[in-house]
């Protein structure tokens, strides 16, 4: 079945993927009207688009300023690595992973282990994720957790160092790949949930020092 794509959803295409290149970034105020000139179409699709992005507490729409890419915070922090490993760990049991798949998240590792700054390791870390629950059927939740995704890397790279990256995520990623050759989803779904929970706390950490020398 041919899928329709309208305008709106093209646009928030358009605006997800500024926002994960790092084009635009965490306070940002969006302009209706340059972005419906950059892509060549009327502001109501531009403004559905940011509509729905509100949903997700991408962005913020703020009386007299209009719409605001969310600024960083500790609570929604603590809120979005909750919601994507309950997910993506409830997800990756569903999951059925043959040779081809095993070597999908191979290749993503490899690209992980390669890159060469902080951006790069942090788009590869998403990327293995996003692999990890590809062979999932849920595609509702899959569209849900690519939202969520979108603001977790905002938080990955603005408190995440390349060594924290490195501490956080090699070892677990090979334990993933390694209990999911051996057909074990639940370690595999376990390793993922620690891997989540190492990074909300070195986060978090970081946002509190920070504060600390705000105040």
């Amino acid at each position: 079945m041919i899928q329709k794509i309208t305008f709106r959803d093209q646009v928030k295409e358009e605006l997800l993927g500024a926002m994960f290149s790092g084009e635009i970034e965490p306070g940002a105020r969006i302009s209706l009207v340059d972005i419906a000139r950059k892509l060549d179409v009327s502001v109501t699709p531009v403004r559905e688009a940011l509509t729905q992005l509100t949903e997700t507490r991408i962005v913020n729409y703020i009386p007299n300023r209009g719409f605001v890419v969310s600024d960083l915070n500790e609570n929604e922090a603590l809120d979005l690595y909750e919601a994507i490993s309950l997910i993506e760990s409830a997800l990756l049991l569903t999951c059925q992973f043959d040779t081809q798949a095993i070597i999908g998240l191979e290749i993503s590792q490899k690209s992980f282990l390669n890159a060469k700054s902080k951006t790069e390791r942090v788009h590869s870390d998403m990327m293995f994720h996003k692999t990890l629950i590809g062979p999932a059927k849920n595609n509702l939740l899959k569209k849900i957790i690519e939202d969520v995704r979108i603001r977790v890397f905002f938080y990955e790279l603005e408190y995440m160092s390349l060594d924290d990256l490195k501490v956080n995520s090699d070892e677990s990623h090979d334990q993933i790949i390694s209990f999911l050759k051996e057909g074990n989803l639940t370690e595999a779904s376990a390793v993922l949930r620690l891997n989540w929970k190492l990074s909300i706390d070195r986060i978090t950490s970081k946002m509190r020092v920070e504060e600390k020398h705000i105040n």
